[in-house]
C-alpha cells in the first residue's frame, strides 16, 4: 500500500509588515527664528496616524506646549505626507506681582511632507491658525523642521 501525501497546511503564509517610521524628534527652524525655542516629539499610532508633543519656551518669557493629532495618509507611518490638527499654547506670566498671568492659545491645520532618510528627517508644512476669543483672527502657518527618526 502506498502512503498518502501529507495534507497542505491551511495556515496562511504572508509576507512579514514592512517597517515604517514610528518615533521622531525635532526642531522647527521657523520657530526657532522667531523666538520659541520647543522640541516636536512625534509619536505613532499605527501606519496611519500619529501624535505628536510640543513642550517649550519663548525667550520673551513663557512656556509653550503643543499637542496635536497627524494623519499619514501614505501609511509609511512619520515618512511622507502628513495632515495635521493642532493646537498650540503659550502661558505669559505677570510682569509684575499684582499682575495677572497669560494665556494665549490657537489652533492650527497643516498639510506637511516629511522625509526621512538614515533616520535624519527634514519636513515642512503650511496652514492656517486660528487665534480664538473676542478678537479672533485668521493667519498663515509655516513650519520647517529637522531632527531624528526612527
Amino acid at each position: 500500500m502506498r502512503a498518502d501525501a501529507p495534507a497542505p497546511s491551511l495556515a496562511a503564509r504572508t509576507d512579514p509588515a514592512r517597517p515604517y517610521v514610528a518615533h521622531g524628534l525635532a526642531t522647527d527652524l521657523v520657530a526657532q527664528g522667531l523666538g520659541a525655542h520647543a522640541l516636536r516629539l512625534d509619536l505613532s499610532l499605527g501606519r496611519a496616524l500619529g501624535a505628536l508633543v510640543v513642550p517649550g519656551w519663548h525667550r520673551e518669557g513663557g512656556a509653550l506646549l503643543g499637542l496635536g493629532i497627524t494623519l499619514h495618509p501614505l501609511g509609511e507611518g512619520l515618512a511622507g505626507l502628513e495632515l495635521a490638527l493642532r493646537a498650540d499654547g503659550r502661558w505669559i506670566p505677570a510682569e509684575s506681582k499684582g499682575g495677572r498671568d497669560r494665556f494665549l492659545g490657537r489652533l492650527s491645520l497643516e498639510l506637511g511632507y516629511r522625509l526621512v532618510v538614515r533616520g535624519a528627517q527634514l519636513g515642512a508644512a503650511a496652514g492656517v491658525r486660528l487665534r480664538p476669543g473676542p478678537a479672533s483672527r485668521w493667519g498663515p502657518v509655516l513650519r520647517l523642521w529637522v531632527g531624528w527618526a526612527v
